[in-house]
Order: structure tokens, then C-alpha cells, then sequence
């Protein structure tokens, strides 16, 4: 748990606030809050990645300030951010029909919604009819939509436009770190975070920012310095172990990143088969093909209909089969992933990277598989929209196959 100490003076309200609205709910009541408060506190828990206690303090405070504008877009961003695309929709609608919701900020909100639509051209429409150089708050969602739509450069452009305003704030610094490690600038990113921490050292979300940035330049012990910092300052931030474990593995010392996950484990952050299926993909790295493809075999014997990693398992399976010319294995393998994609469900399964998907793209070429090939392209392109080495190879294998059946 995170040391009070280590807080900022608003983060030490907001813990107070969540502490009361607790107490509040195990005696079965709602506890009276300023509206305002409530949307801090929802935006908090979902930072800090309790989904329920957010939509219960949302749900409490629509009861009890019902149409307040602050609440309404606050439920907004729980939908968008918890990838429910109609529900936030739907929610919009009563932002939409809020007299009281500033312009700007439902411009702004439209905006993320039409990012979720994957509408880009809407997105930057809406962003235009934001007065961004009014208001802090616009000026980073801008920038940050901007970012997660595959255009970082364009948000470190905005940003820069308004350093004069804003160079010395807190948010302002870290959204465009943030935005600079997202453009391929780590080192300037590495610069802004640590600027960051001369402020606020005992923040783990920077140090686990600057962590990642060190990854980026390859300076895995930085790395891992940065995760021991976060860890002391908050013992449970699951991504500081994270980090380390991923910093450790491309050290080539498998020995602390079991360790990692061993704590993490026993921290109750990760499921024990998670341990096991990353050793697992460890052993794929390293081709060690044989005991990759025993231990994945067991995970997926042993694992129960809530395994979330399955599709991500059955590709490292395939590929050790394939490695091993076991063809007919590695076939019933890749079945099952796109059986797993065809009824993926929300929250049932973690969807594989684009690494995973072109990875599986190789071998399904290899074996002559062109249609399973071309459906992991799309799959990869899927979760890299602006990946040109993805965009490309697709391309070129939909020639190739389109003139096959010319041929024919």
C-alpha cells in the first residue's frame, strides 16, 4: 500500500474521501459528497484500477445529483475507458442534453467518442471547435487524443504551441512526456519525467513512466532502479513489478524475472498460470522449443474458462509445434486462435500484440496457410492501425493472393 506520507495534498483528499464513501457503503449508505468530489473520486478509483468502486461512486452520485454535468461526463470516460463503446454512447446522449456541461468540455468528450468509432476525420473536427488555449484540462485531452489515434507528434506539437503558459505545471510536464515517449523521443521524455520527480519524488506513476522510457533507450538497470523506486514508494503497484521483470528478461536473467512474478503472485496481482505462461513465452524466445511446448500444453490442460490468456498461449503453442514440424499441431493450434478471436468476448480474453499476430503471420505462410496469414495481417493491422511494415506486407500478400486466383 501506497505511504499517505508520499501523497499529494489532493491525493490525500481523495483517499480520505474514498476511506468515508467506503465506510459509508459497508453500512449500506450513501454518503453525502459534493458532485465535483464524486467525479474525482470515480476518475481516482479508475486510475487506480478499481472499475466497481468507480461506477458505484458514479451510480451514488447521479442519485443523488441527478444531471449533474461533472458526474455525467465522468460516466462518459468510465464507458470509453472500459472499452464499452455503446454504453458511452449512450451516456453521451444525456452530456448532450445537460444545459449546464461546458461546450468545450462535451467537444472534448464527442471527440474520444469518435476516437472510439475510429473516426479520425470527427475527432479532429470536434478538436477544432475547442478554444484549447482557454483551458489546461482541453489542451491535454487534445493532446492525448491526438496520441492514442497514432498521431504523438502532431500532440507534442500542440503542446509545445502553449509551453510559455504552462511549462512549469505538473500536468501539463507529464502529458507531454507522455506524449514525447509515445513519438519515439525517449530521452526528451526521460528529461521530463525526471523533472517531474524533482517535484514530486515520491509519485511510483513517474517513476514506472521514467522506467519505461529507460526500457525504450535499452538501459535496463535504469529501469529497474526506477521500478525499485516506485515499489518503495507504493509496495503494491503492480506495474513497478511489471517493469522490472520485463527490464530483467531483456538482461537475459530469468532468474529475477520468475522472482518478479513469484511476488506478484503472491502479492494476488497475477493468477499462478500467469507466472508459468510467461516462463512459458521466456522459453519461446529463446527457442528452446521442446519445454516451451510441454509447459504451454499444461497451462492450457490446467486452465479454466476464465483463463483470459488462452489466444496469446495457442499462438506461442503454434509456433512451437511449427519449430518442432509437428504441422498438424501447430494447424489445430492456430484453429483455435481465431476461434478465440471469432467469439472474442470483453474482458474474457487479453487479445494478442501485433507481435504475437505477425508472428503467427510467419509460420501460417510458411505452412502455405495464406488465408490464416492474411487474417493475422489484419488482426496485427487491427491493433497497430499505423504500422507501415504491417500496412505494407498485407498489401503485397493480398496481391500475391489476388493473382493466384486470377491465375486460376
Amino acid at each position: 500500500m501506497r505511504n499517505r506520507n508520499f501523497l499529494s495534498q489532493r491525493e490525500r483528499e481523495l483517499v480520505d474521501l474514498s476511506d468515508t464513501f467506503e465506510a459509508a457503503r459497508r453500512e449500506g449508505r450513501t454518503p453525502y459528497m459534493d458532485p465535483d468530489d464524486m467525479a474525482d473520486l470515480a476518475d481516482w478509483y479508475g486510475w487506480n484500477g478499481k472499475q466497481e468502486e468507480a461506477l458505484d461512486v458514479l451510480t451514488c452520485g447521479l442519485t443523488l445529483h441527478p444531471d449533474d454535468p461533472a458526474l455525467l461526463i465522468q460516466l462518459t470516460y468510465y464507458y470509453i475507458d472500459s472499452d464499452q463503446q455503446e454504453q458511452a454512447e449512450e451516456a453521451f446522449k444525456d452530456v448532450e442534453r445537460c444545459s449546464a456541461a461546458d461546450p468545450d468540455e462535451v467537444n472534448i468528450l464527442h471527440a474520444n467518442i469518435a476516437l472510439g468509432q475510429g473516426d479520425t476525420d470527427e475527432m479532429e473536427r470536434l478538436i477544432g471547435l475547442v478554444d484549447i488555449g482557454s483551458s489546461l484540462h482541453c489542451l491535454i485531452e487534445a493532446a492525448y487524443l491526438y496520441a492514442d489515434s497514432g498521431r504523438p507528434r502532431k500532440a507534442v506539437s500542440l503542446l509545445r504551441r502553449y509551453a510559455a503558459d504552462y511549462d512549469n505545471d505538473e500536468a501539463y510536464t507529464a502529458t507531454l512526456a507522455d506524449c514525447y515517449r509515445q513519438a519515439g523521443r525517449p530521452d526528451d521524455a526521460i528529461q521530463a519525467y525526471n523533472q517531474l520527480l524533482d517535484h514530486d519524488p515520491y509519485n511510483p506513476s513517474y517513476w514506472c513512466a521514467l522506467g519505461l522510457a529507460y526500457i525504450d533507450t535499452e538501459e535496463y538497470e535504469k529501469a529497474v532502479d526506477a521500478a525499485d523506486y516506485a515499489i518503495a514508494t507504493d509496495e503494491d503497484c503492480t506495474e513497478a513489478y511489471q517493469i522490472r521483470a520485463s527490464a530483467f528478461s531483456r538482461l537475459g536473467n530469468e532468474e529475477e524475472v520468475m522472482t518478479c512474478l513469484r511476488t506478484m503472485e503472491e502479492r494476488g496481482m497475477i493468477d499462478p498460470v500467469v507466472t508459468q505462461l510467461f516462463h512459458a513465452i521466456d522459453l519461446v524466445s529463446k527457442e528452446n522449443w521442446a519445454p516451451a511446448l510441454d509447459l504451454l500444453e499444461d497451462i492450457l490442460h490446467q486452465a479454466d474458462d476464465d483463463f483470459v490468456y488462452e489466444a496469446i498461449a495457442c499462438i506461442n503453442a503454434a509456433l512451437c509445434a511449427h519449430h518442432l514440424d509437428r504441422p498438424d499441431e501447430a494447424l489445430d493450434y492456430i484453429d483455435e486462435v481465431f476461434d478465440l478471436v471469432d467469439s472474442y468476448d470483453e474482458g474474457h480474453t487479453i487479445m494478442p500484440s501485433a507481435e504475437d499476430w505477425w508472428a503467427l503471420a510467419c509460420i501460417s505462410a510458411e505452412m502455405g496457410e495464406t488465408d490464416y496469414a492474411q487474417h493475422a495481417l489484419e488482426e496485427a493491422r487491427r491493433v497497430e492501425p499505423h504500422n507501415e511494415t504491417i500496412r505494407q506486407t498485407l498489401d503485397e500478400l493480398k496481391k500475391q493472393l489476388k493473382g493466384k486466383k486470377k491465375r486460376k
